[in-house]
């Protein structure tokens, strides 16, 4: 699906399951950007942000940042801003979550679209995203600079 074509024909609209909030454990990598625009909604200060809210990962290229998850239980884990079904810092949510399911690995082919879709209802459903949305997505997520140890 990574051929122009093919990314035209994706439709999406989330439903708010939250599937992409919580579930199997995972990261969300957090970007000066992200970081920034998280310490402004929530008006906290950088140290007390990452002290409460964040976990450095060594990823193999040094130490990166991403947010924590709230183990629920033996399955489940949450986003540490996942509250009631809902997430509680959606206006400044970062980048990877502001772009699901527009990522390279699932817009990959049919088969990798169609496989997400079962975990996501989603996908397949409402309005046809357009192409140029899509590709800028694609972009910015390979834009994405990731926060590195020490900030």
């Amino acid at each position: 699906m990574k051929d122009q074509d093919s990314l035209s024909d994706l439709c999406f609209e989330c439903n708010a399951c939250s599937f992409c909030c919580s579930g199997a454990p995972g990261y969300v990598w957090l970007s000066r950007d992200d970081l920034d625009s998280l310490l402004d909604y929530l008006r906290i200060e950088q140290m007390a942000f990452v002290e409460t809210f964040c976990r450095w990962v060594e990823t193999g290229e040094g130490r990166t940042l991403s947010l924590l998850e709230k183990k629920t239980d033996k399955t489940t884990y949450d986003c540490i801003f996942l509250e009631q079904g809902k997430c509680s810092v959606y206006p400044a949510r970062p980048l990877q979550c502001r772009t699901y399911p527009f990522w390279d690995e699932i817009v990959a082919s049919k088969e990798s679209w169609t496989r997400e879709s079962h975990s996501c209802p989603g996908i397949g459903r409402g309005l046809l995203v357009p192409k140029k949305r899509i590709e800028d997505y694609l972009t910015e997520r390979r834009n994405h600079r990731k926060l590195k140890y020490p900030l």
